[in-house]
């Protein structure tokens, strides 16, 4: 709970949880900033960051990139449900063909937009389509939600789960 002295001198009260109202009220001569719908003294910005990076460090043939943005002891639950302990076990995963499709397709990706959960969540609905190589017909698409739990700037857990269609 924070208190603060409202303007006429009463006690307000409010829940750093849900926040459903936009001031900017003086706490015991600290500033609280509260924003529609948002959280109070969340680094989401900073999360969801981490987040947009990771995408971006997929794209390259960097793994030292990768793996400076992952906690030394991440989780990583990949769509099939296997789970992955520690940095080296998610190297080795996107080193093979584990993130990719079966190699006589090819994938379209569709990242979607990244969502802020608030307390360190980040989360994304992807889209991907799979296609013959040789004639390049649709095989099957799918989707997923992919939700990231940041902590120090570093990806603690990844999990990837598909979704019905």
């Amino acid at each position: 709970m924070c208190p603060a002295r409202a303007s006429g001198g009463s006690l307000v009260v409010v829940d750093f949880g849900l926040v459903c109202m936009v001031d900017l009220l003086l706490v015991e001569g600290a500033f609280c900033q509260f924003g529609l719908g948002g959280k109070v003294g969340s680094v989401s910005g900073e999360d969801v960051e981490v987040a947009r990076r990771w995408r971006e460090v997929l794209d390259t043939d960097d793994p030292e990139a990768r793996a400076a943005l992952l906690a030394p002891d991440v989780e990583w639950v990949v769509v099939s449900g296997k789970t992955l302990r520690g940095i080296d076990e998610v190297r080795k995963y996107y080193a093979g063909s584990g993130s990719g499709g079966p190699e006589n397709l090819d994938v379209e990706f569709d990242p979607g937009e990244l969502e802020d959960l608030g307390d360190g969540r980040v989360s994304a609905f992807n889209h991907q389509l799979y296609r013959w190589k040789e004639t390049g017909e649709l095989a099957y698409a799918r989707r997923a939600r992919i939700e990231y739990t940041i902590r120090a700037g570093k990806i603690v857990r990844y999990e990837a789960k598909l979704l019905e269609e």
